[in-house]
């Protein structure tokens, strides 16, 4: 996506009052990521499964933006494929 309309984006998302700091920075974050249609896509519990942790570690690495996050609906999150099996195989730090 080209920087202008992710600039656009950006400024009509902020200027939705219900829209927190928060989540701006997310939708800018899903705009930015390449190829963002072409990648698989998992729930939060099969990423759980591959990386053997629980549910708010799973947030935390989304937050702190070691995997993207995408919400498909308000109660469903969803996690790239490739990101996830990534992480799974690096060392442990």
């Amino acid at each position: 996506m080209k920087e202008a309309t992710i600039t656009a984006i950006e400024m009509l998302a902020k200027s939705d009052p219900e829209a927190t700091p928060e989540l701006v920075r997310a939708i800018v974050r899903t705009c930015k990521t390449p190829t963002l249609g072409k990648r698989q896509m998992i729930p939060a519990k099969e990423a759980m499964a591959i990386l053997g942790i629980s549910r708010p570690t799973l947030r935390g690495l989304a937050k702190s933006g070691k995997l993207h996050q995408v919400k498909a609906t308000p109660r469903k999150t969803r996690f790239f494929l490739d990101e996830v099996e990534a992480l799974a195989a690096a060392p442990a730090v």
